[in-house]
């Protein structure tokens, strides 16, 4: 039995994530001469090889062809397996050849074929050697040839041919003659059993001398075991007792008559057929052996029915002590479940169980699988080729090296004992929503000029500041007050402007004085009869409401009137606020005696009313307007040769938070991209010197919400921002006391917080920011980078726009590092300066050095390229999509630019295999996410569904050839839009972009009042999250684990909308 606990917390990665230094130590001995690399199983012995064929990538292009490099492996299963390794990081051209390929009936002309163009060939030594024999290949073409498992070179065998029969004649008699380099691998160097140890040195100095090589090794096992894990082995004892006289009595008497059987059977198999060569006898060899099969399992059913119907019934491990009693158990196989159950407290369960009979491996499957204490694993049985095909194998074996037969058990295992429960909560009430008001479209036009004398803007402002007062306050008391204020006010034609209503197109003079009257309060009055009121048969009886509000009426016999409460006035800015308030009637209206009334504004029709309760929203959108306005003149002349809607500067000041149809949130997002790009390429121009994370700190001083507030402050910016819904009940009425003098006075409340003490508000200083940033979108988008970068000039920016890339005195035979050819073909994009991008593509942990010159390193190049396609897909999709909501805006680029998009175009378009490192931890992240690509890819999440552990340099790799190809073409954007739409295409769109789940989650729970509620564990650098949503009396819980928290919670929301979304009925 040999077995592994994945759950076993994980080795160390070495901190300078480099290469290993005996890989390195084992590529440097290849290099320089033949080697054989004898290390252990899990050293890195691929990884060894993969640098060699790299090292050699150039002289396999710059030879005359044909020449090409050789992988021979054992056997077949190793031909694909080994192809697909060189292929996914290198980028040299492979093909890979076995003999179910018919490659034994080829001719020159079809290896000519087959081999033209290719740089590694992967194949079993035979075909190699066969190939040779009849001069298709000729050893001179081979410039690498590598012997993996090398310890099979003895004897006879293909390998041992190919050396002895080519290798070895031309090394003797044409030493002058080009041979290839050998490079051997193996995990044991000697093939043989039963040696005695003086004859190791022998075998190992053979093996040397065939293969023409030295032997590279590690001297001792400590120091590889900081790398790989090393087995423990463990001895456990059980006692080989017979089975208990009673039950071998029963099963061998059954095994008899089985037997007997059988025998009976197979005489009248042989009786019923002709037997001579050649005759088929499947379908009745077919029914036979099924007619059997049926009498074994009666049999055997009976007889086991009778030795259970002796006892109690019970399942084999709910009590071992009785299992061995009873003999339905061995001792062996008591040890081995007692054994295997010491594992299960580890989570990701590994456990491999070698066994010398198929059967007994089908009946350790059945067995295993059917103990409860054994219930959270899944066991599988793997036979030979007759039992099982070979698809089949690689299904099982897969399932067993990610876990995931095991994962799916234990979802159901946690459904099963009720770990997903449900829950109660009270019902919400949901409020009826309003009908909504038809909107309409009203032209205006200039009219002309009107001239008032002194009595009449009098008047007029007296009819707007009593009908203002009323359908803003409701109350006629501070009607009242304001209205004799007003009369008590300096007789002062002066007025901002007056709101009259107008009949046929002319003031209504008639309403305006009676309705700009004193209030009239008649009392005692004759009012039985009024011209205005209708007869009706309603009578109010005098011991009715207004007896039990003890009220006395002077006139018992007066008629009602049927009032209706004032329409109360709105913010009609403020976004899904065009509503209309519900029709009244008589049926609904309030019923009141007449001398219990005020006549405040007669006469006045309802109309004119409502039409008024629109004035503050209109005249506050007019005000707004007005200060956008004085806002670009008060940025000074320079900024006056730029031509700005005033509506897209108000839309920059507008905050989310004022609830209106537009606001900053879109140019905000398009300003910040721009604001970051100048900088970034400020700062990469300036200092060239200077590395990525400086870069990126002088960045965030130079941007930081707190140097844009500060800015903000500096200009007198700060009071034009709204960072508040418009309130109707605190507009100031103009004529009303309106205050003309003075102004607002920023005053610093806290470090993130600023106030204007005349308005009484208070400002965060991050929104402060934001609108900064939202006006320098707005003035570039409507005066493009030049607009913008003048503005933010305007501002005090010490920012430097550089049109002229940076002088360049390093260049290097790129040819000698990359497949420069290859990679401008896939970018559309040839190079002035390859030396960019060598730089772009080398990693962190590898120098190249050539002639002692050391190129630049890839984060300088990441961190200009980050700003620049951030920029670039931010202004594509916010011009692409003019309508789309801010919301969508933030979603589209989201999904464009991402790390896991980044790394899926990377390993798309083969970039992956053409960067430079040296890294063991960065090969083995490589190797796992390219070995799950395939199955991942699902839409724009690229690869977080599928938890996969994303290398982060494939992200960073488009970044940094964004970058090379920014400096190198002069700072040109549209050059770097086209050749990253290459790689990154398909780009989301609004029809095919998927909603995050965590947004998604929030939004569908907020519409229905629903609490969420997310819990995060890390255990082993493994994120687990619960997401629970309370619902109307059920909880919907889900658990789910992830490389990173952020995935993690990105897999629990999404499997708890799902539920949701099916309890519901929805898609």
């Amino acid at each position: 039995m040999a077995g592994s606990a994945a759950a076993a917390p994980p080795e160390e990665e070495d901190p300078q994530t480099l290469a290993r230094w005996y890989q390195l130590e084992a590529l440097e001995r290849a290099v320089a001469g033949n080697t054989v690399a004898f290390l252990e199983t899990g050293a890195g012995k691929t990884l060894i090889a993969v640098l060699l064929l790299r090292a050699y990538a150039h002289r396999l292009r710059s030879a005359p062809p044909p020449s090409f490099a050789v992988f021979l492996v054992p056997t077949v299963v190793l031909v694909s397996q080994q192809a697909r390794v060189i292929e996914a990081h290198t980028d040299l051209r492979v093909d890979q050849f076995y003999g179910e390929m018919g490659v034994d009936l080829w001719r020159a002309d079809t290896w000519r074929a087959a081999v033209d163009g290719a740089e590694v060939l992967v194949m079993t030594p035979q075909i190699l050697l066969d190939n040779l024999r009849h001069s298709f290949f000729r050893l001179r073409d081979i410039a690498l040839l590598i012997f993996d498992e090398c310890h099979h070179a003895n004897g006879n065998s293909p390998y041992a041919r190919i050396l002895k029969e080519f290798y070895h004649p031309q090394l003797n008699s044409r030493p002058s003659d080009p041979i290839p380099r050998i490079f051997g691998m193996t995990a044991s160097l000697i093939n043989s059993k039963g040696l005695q140890r003086a004859s190791y040195s022998v075998k190992i100095s053979d093996l040397e001398n065939l293969m023409n090589a030295k032997v590279y090794t590690v001297d001792s096992e400590s120091a590889l075991s900081q790398y790989i894990p090393f087995a423990k082995t463990r001895i456990v004892q059980y006692d080989d007792s017979s089975i208990p006289s009673e039950l071998y009595s029963h099963t061998t008497g059954c095994l008899k008559k089985l037997e007997a059987k059988a025998a009976e059977v197979l005489q009248t198999y042989k009786e019923s057929c002709l037997s001579f060569w050649g005759e088929k006898l499947d379908e009745k060899a077919e029914g036979f052996v099924r007619n059997y099969a049926k009498d074994v399992y009666n049999d055997l059913s009976e007889t086991i029915s009778k030795m259970t119907e002796r006892g109690t019934q019970r399942h084999i491990g709910e009590d071992f002590a009785a299992d061995l009693q009873d003999g339905l158990l061995t001792s062996k196989v008591h040890f081995l479940i007692k054994s295997l159950l010491e594992y299960r407290h580890m989570q990701d369960l590994r456990c491999i169980l070698f066994v010398e009979r198929v059967i007994t491996s089908i009946v350790l499957e059945s067995l295993l699988s059917t103990i409860h204490q054994m219930s959270g694993w899944t066991v599988r049985y793997m036979a030979g080729s007759q039992q099982q095909c070979r698809n089949k194998h690689m299904e099982i074996i897969d399932s067993f090296r990610r876990g995931k037969v095991v994962c799916l058990k234990a979802c159901r295992e946690l459904h099963a004992i009720g770990a997903l429960t449900d829950a109660l909560l009270p019902e919400l009430t949901v409020l009826e929503d309003e009908p909504d008001i038809d909107y309409v479209t009203v032209t205006m036009r200039y009219v002309g000029i009107i001239h008032l004398n002194q009595e009449q803007v009098i008047v007029a402002r007296r009819f707007q500041t009593t009908i203002l007062s009323l359908i803003i306050s409701n109350d006629h008391l501070e009607v009242g007050d304001s209205i004799k204020n007003l009369l008590e006010m300096p007789v002062s034609p002066g007025v901002v402007y007056l709101l009259l209503p107008v009949v046929a197109g002319k003031i209504d003079w008639c309403s305006i004085k009676f309705s700009a009257s004193p209030m009239l309060e008649a009392t005692n009055k004759d009012i039985r009869r009024c011209h205005s009121c209708k007869d009706t048969d309603f009578v109010q009886t005098k011991d009715g409401p207004l007896c039990r509000h003890g009220l006395d009426l002077t006139c018992e016999d007066q008629p009602l009137l049927a009032a209706s409460k004032i329409l109360k006035v709105r913010n009609f800015l403020q976004k899904g606020n065009c509503q209309k308030p519900k029709e009244t009637s008589n049926r609904n209206a309030v019923e009141l005696p007449p001398e219990l009334c005020i006549v405040v504004m007669s006469p006045l029709s309802a109309h004119t009313l409502y039409s008024f309760s629109f004035i503050p929203s209109i005249m506050y959108r007019i005000q707004c307007m007005l200060l956008s306005v004085k806002l670009k003149s008060q940025l000074g002349p320079i900024m006056q040769q730029f031509d700005i809607p005033s509506l897209k500067i108000l839309e920059a000041l507008t905050t989310k938070k004022c609830q209106e149809e537009f606001s900053q949130e879109s140019l905000e997002t398009l300003g910040d991209s721009f604001l970051k790009y100048i900088a970034t390429q400020h700062l990469f121009s300036k200092y060239k010197h200077q590395h990525e994370g400086m870069l990126t700190k002088m960045k965030k001083n130079l941007i930081s919400n707190a140097a844009l507030c500060q800015l903000a402050c500096s200009n007198n910016l700060v009071g034009y921002i709204r960072s508040e819904p418009f309130n109707p009940e605190t507009w100031i009425i103009p004529g009303l006391g309106y205050d003309t003098c003075g102004s607002s006075k920023i005053v610093i409340q806290s470090p993130n917080m600023y106030s204007l003490r005349k308005l009484k508000l208070s400002i965060k200083s991050k929104r402060i920011a934001d609108s900064v940033e939202a006006l320098i979108g707005a003035y570039l988008s409507a005066a493009g980078e030049q607009g913008a970068y003048v503005f933010m000039k305007s501002l005090g920016m010490d920012i430097e726009f550089h049109n002229m890339p940076i002088e360049r005195k390093v260049t290097i035979k790129s040819e000698v590092f990359i497949n420069r050819r290859s990679l401008e073909e896939m970018l559309g994009y040839d190079f002035n300066d390859p030396s960019l991008l060598v730089e772009a593509l080398t990693h962190g942990d590898i120098m190249l050095m050539h002639n002692g010159i050391c190129p630049g390193m890839i984060q300088r190049l990441e961190f200009l390229g980050d700003a620049v396609l951030d920029h670039i897909f931010t202004d594509y999709f916010y011009h692409q999509y003019p309508e789309c909501t801010p919301e969508l805006l933030t979603d589209l680029r989201s999904a464009s630019v991402n790390n896991y998009c980044y790394a899926h175009a990377a390993v798309k378009a083969g970039l992956h295999k053409h960067i430079l490192h040296l890294s063991s931890a960065l090969y083995r992240r490589m190797a796992d996410y390219l070995d799950t690509f395939k199955q991942s890819f699902s839409g724009p999440s690229y690869g977080w569904e599928a938890g996969i552990g994303l290398p982060k340099v494939l992200g960073d790799v488009i970044e940094s050839i964004a970058g090379a190809i920014y400096v190198d073409s002069k700072c040109d954007k549209e050059i770097v839009w086209r050749s990253m739409k290459r790689l990154l295409e398909p780009l989301a769109t609004p029809d095919t972009l998927e909603m995050d789940p965590v947004k998604e989650l929030h939004e569908f729970c907020a519409s229905r009042a629903y609490s969420i509620m997310y819990t995060v564990t890390h255990d082993n650098r493994v994120s687990s999250v619960v997401a629970e949503v309370q619902t109307k009396g059920t909880a919907y819980k889900a658990t789910q684990t992830g490389i990173t928290k952020d995935d993690a919670k990105k897999l629990a929301a999404k499997a708890v909308l799902q539920d949701m979304k099916a309890a519901d009925g929805m898609k």
